[in-house]
């Protein structure tokens, strides 16, 4: 076991005990456009719960839509993955999209996105409550969103395009929703018993966030499902049981081939073994759990040992994924046949939704397995990072965490007396 010093941005995410002592927002609940929700993602339930000041910019940008396009005179800002910029994995996509929203709310802009590689963003998808789809002016003005930058920059632009949110040197979400900026919005909005650095869980911000931009697509749900049925995960009747979602990181292929090698992120597959192995043993003791795990992974050879070591680990034997963080990469553009590639994008998103579904989910250290994580929120779920798994974390189900792209540990930010230090177990 080893200890460090959590950077002061994550400490104030991790003081919950100072939050607990503010008055606490009151969440309010609104209907998105030609509401139908997702039936098979068990996350959510018909009504969704946001802050007030998320619910208040998602008035605003209706309010600033009108017949699918924006109103003249009115700023925007545009998050840009069109295949000539390395946009990353899909994890790595939806945050950015995230961190971009937070900051046009902070900046008083409409989010749209342009996200047509390696298929159109609305393919697996769709608007919620915000028509980030709608058609908007053109503009020449491009910004990445490094952390040295001004997140007020282009203030006098009508709109301008975001490149590239992903990478070491760009902005954490951490950083947006804990920065000056947002506490001066809060106060400008009303919200000034609040403070940022306190109130704003970052678990809960993404995931507000989420649902307010998407929901997945009715190919994507029907694959999820039709995946499960043919990885054989045990059912009742027509019904699949309650099962564990295991995500196993066993390479960073994508990584090493755009030559910018940074911290290894893979764990040995006896590490989350032994955390399946933890879920196992508490959750048939309230009759919920029938010990079976789906697992999902970078390496086909790694789930094929771990179902050969433990039989009630089930995965997909056909899947043909197409790695989108891959895609952006020089010399693999435009290689692929269109419709393969639909279907591999829709298998990785699928893949996600089986994550979400699960009864508790194991976490890797990955944007694919936090993507998962984030989407079905960290409040009443099972929630555990393998590299931070013990019988504690398991008992207590609903862990908080961060991680983002580029940090080198998964930061625990359950409620403690004495935040300041986290145990991170050796790989």
């Amino acid at each position: 076991k080893r200890y460090r010093r959590v950077p002061l941005p994550i400490r104030k995410e991790m003081d919950r005990a100072e939050a607990r002592k503010l008055k606490k927002p009151l969440s309010t609940e609104i209907r998105p456009l030609n509401y139908t929700f997702n039936p098979v993602v068990k996350s959510k339930k018909n009504g969704i719960s946001f802050s007030p000041w998320l619910k208040k910019y998602i008035e605003f940008h209706n309010s600033s839509i009108e017949n699918g396009r924006l109103k003249d005179g009115v700023q925007y800002i545009v998050y840009e993955c069109t295949g000539d910029e390395f946009c990353g994995g899909l994890g790595d996509r939806v945050i950015g999209i995230i961190k971009t929203l937070y900051l046009a709310m902070l900046t008083n802009r409409v989010l749209l996105i342009d996200a047509p590689y390696p298929v159109s963003l609305d393919r697996i998808l769709n608007p919620s409550f915000m028509a980030w789809n709608a058609s908007f002016p053109e503009t020449k003005k491009k910004a990445y969103m490094k952390s040295q930058s001004d997140l007020k920059r282009h203030s006098d632009a009508l709109g301008y395009r975001i490149l590239r949110t992903n990478g070491v040197q760009s902005f954490r979400l951490t950083e947006i929703l804990h920065s000056s900026l947002m506490t001066k919005h809060l106060k400008s909005n009303g919200f000034s018993s609040y403070s940022a650095s306190l109130t704003i869980s970052v678990p809960k911000a993404f995931h507000e966030a989420f649902w307010g931009l998407f929901k997945f697509d009715h190919s994507v749900l029907l694959r999820a499902e039709q995946m499960k049925l043919e990885a054989r995960l045990p059912r009742m009747g027509s019904d699949i049981l309650p099962y564990v979602g295991l995500h196993h990181r066993h390479g960073d292929r994508a990584i090493f081939e755009t030559k910018k090698v940074f911290e290894m992120r893979f764990v040995g597959t006896k590490i989350t073994r032994q955390c399946y192995n933890i879920v196992k043993g508490i959750f048939p003791n309230d009759g919920v759990l029938n010990a079976a795990a789906y697992m999902a992974s970078d390496s086909t050879k790694v789930k094929e040992i771990m179902q050969k070591r433990d039989p009630s680990i089930h995965y997909h034997k056909d899947l043909q994924i197409f790695h989108i963080d891959r895609s952006g990469i020089e010399g693999t553009k435009n290689k692929s046949n269109i419709t393969s590639v639909l279907q591999g994008v829709i298998d990785a998103v699928a893949e996600v939704v089986i994550l979400v579904d699960s009864e508790c989910l194991v976490m890797s250290k990955s944007m694919f397995s936090f993507l998962a994580y984030y989407i079905r929120g960290p409040e009443n779920r099972c929630n555990v990072a393998v590299q931070l798994c013990d019988m504690e974390a398991v008992i207590r189900r609903s862990n908080f965490y961060l991680y983002e792209s580029g940090d080198k540990y998964v930061y625990d930010i359950n409620a403690s007396d004495e935040p300041k230090m986290m145990r991170i177990n050796s790989q």
